[in-house]
């Protein structure tokens, strides 16, 4: 079973995104198929803080957030781990005294729990995609742990 999530606005680019669970190490392929998720590539007119969920499974949340006219998404946390990549615009992902730029072609994985801020260059728009990455606790444990230097 395939399931489409389609979302158009006028004046707004999108981009089909397609998540395979499978890949994303589930049991079987029928315990969680294929889905196809449209997500923005650039800010459209508005104001504040945009925020949509484009999909929900027990593996994976996707969502899309964007920052119009500079807008700062304020400090917060999230109990799993996720990643933040920016689809359109630029900015900083700031996690304690730790400041990482974000822009097109980057992603950066902020570990769960972390508190972390994000503000956008100037008074410009920045459209994120965040996965919030499920994992179940058996999993967790048995996962082996990295030292990056960090």
């Amino acid at each position: 079973m395939k399931r489409r999530i389609e979302s158009f606005h006028a004046g707004r680019w999108w981009v089909a995104l397609t998540v395979t669970c499978s890949a994303l190490a589930a049991p079987s392929a029928s315990a969680c198929p294929t889905h196809s998720v449209t997500v923005p590539t650039q800010a459209g007119p508005g104001q504040g803080k945009e925020v949509k969920e484009l999909l929900d499974t027990p593996f994976v949340r996707l969502v899309s957030i964007t920052l119009h006219n500079g807008t700062v998404l304020a400090e917060h946390s999230a109990p799993v781990a996720v990643t933040i990549q920016a689809l359109s615009g630029s900015g900083v992902v700031r996690t304690g005294e730790k400041k990482e730029r974000v822009a097109p072609g980057q992603m950066l994985l902020i570990g769960p729990n972390a508190v972390h801020e994000v503000t956008p260059d100037g008074k410009s728009d920045l459209v994120l995609l965040v996965h919030f990455l499920k994992m179940a606790p058996s999993a967790a444990e048995k996962a082996p742990t990295h030292d990056h230097g960090h």
